[in-house]
């Protein structure tokens, strides 16, 4: 339904749709860096989580980040471009860095991510609506962050 047209829409328009590595990225430092401001404007923000590139590649490390790259481009960037939400991607490090336990984004109080990729919706109200690794793959499943 809805996204079809919007793609549709969209081509005909012509508008800009953002792919995922368009998006402002931080790694995992600048985003500690700049988290509290992120949160302190009290607006509804989408936090995107991945595996860092791998050099080799220039893919991330994190297949399953990998393979949610074209559905969340599809889906969630269209959407909250469409309305109003910002995006913030971060790259979380390299995979040993990852696996640690004591990651700082694992212990975070706010995020307290548990894999990756993760998508985390954050509500200013405490709302928040968290996507974990394959549930990042599903266009319907994508749809539900933005239902109210």
């Amino acid at each position: 339904g809805d996204v079809y047209k919007r793609q549709y829409q969209r081509r005909v328009h012509g508008d800009q749709i953002l792919k995922m590595e368009s998006l402002p990225q931080y790694d995992i430092n600048q985003f500690l860096q700049e988290e509290n401001e992120f949160l302190s404007k009290k607006q509804p923000t989408i936090f995107i989580f991945c595996g860092s590139t791998n050099p080799e590649t220039g893919k991330s490390w994190c297949p399953d980040c990998v393979e949610a790259e074209k559905p969340i481009s599809d889906v969630v960037i269209p959407i909250a471009q469409e309305k109003g939400i910002p995006i913030i991607y971060c790259k979380v490090g390299e995979r040993d860095y990852w696996k640690d336990q004591n990651h700082p984004l694992r212990k975070h109080e706010t995020f307290n991510l548990k894999g990756v990729p993760t998508i985390f919706f954050w509500h200013p109200e405490g709302e928040h609506k968290v996507l974990v690794e394959e549930q990042c793959f599903k266009t319907a499943v994508l749809e539900t962050l933005f239902e109210v």
